[in-house]
């Protein structure tokens, strides 16, 4: 897994290529991701970015609240809403 709150550029797609298989890849560095979800979607299960023009757009806020996004990762949601 490759969770990032960095800069853009800070890893390839040789280096999410050379993770585990299907690896999860969150990029959340705004306005550019670490790395762009065309270069990782071969190699990637999952595939997020902070940016919402992108499908599968979570949040920064994940860096700041780790327990609640581990718990709401460890439930198995199939959905995640507002309500």
């Amino acid at each position: 897994m490759f969770l990032g709150f960095i800069v853009p550029g800070v890893i390839n797609a040789e280096d999410v290529k050379n993770m585990a298989d299907k690896p999860i890849v969150f990029a959340m560095a705004n306005p550019t991701p670490e790395i762009m979800p065309e270069e990782a979607a071969p190699y990637v299960a999952v595939m997020a970015t902070g940016r919402s023009d992108y499908p599968n757009q979570i949040n920064n806020v994940l860096c700041f609240s780790p327990a609640s996004s581990r718990e709401r990762l460890l439930a198995g949601p199939r959905a995640s809403t507002r309500r």
